[in-house]
């Protein structure tokens, strides 16, 4: 059974983990001779709509973004795959 919650991210995400699994492999090709901040930039431009980039990475190939709530996704890329987790939104605190 299918989580229609994950269809509608996989949805939206997919066109981003498309671009970041030919930005992997242009990096494996290049990384001698291209400059990470090159793809940094790149990886910003990806960023989803409503939320803000934090940090790329080389290992895992990819890039974080959070939302206002406190949560986040992060996107991979490998030679294997492209995909993308879900960073947990923090607990609300009682009051």
């Amino acid at each position: 059974m299918s989580d229609p919650v994950m269809d509608e991210l996989q949805r939206r995400f997919k066109p981003i983990m498309q671009k970041l699994e030919y930005l992997h492999d242009r990096w494996q090709d290049e990384k001698e001779y291209e400059n990470w901040t090159d793809y940094v930039d790149v990886m910003r431009k990806l960023t989803p709509p409503e939320t803000e980039f934090v940090k790329a990475t080389k290992r895992p190939f990819g890039f974080e973004v959070k939302t206002k709530s406190g949560g986040g996704f992060s996107f991979f890329a490998s030679a294997r795959q492209a995909g993308f987790n879900i960073l947990n939104a923090p607990k609300e605190r009682a009051h």
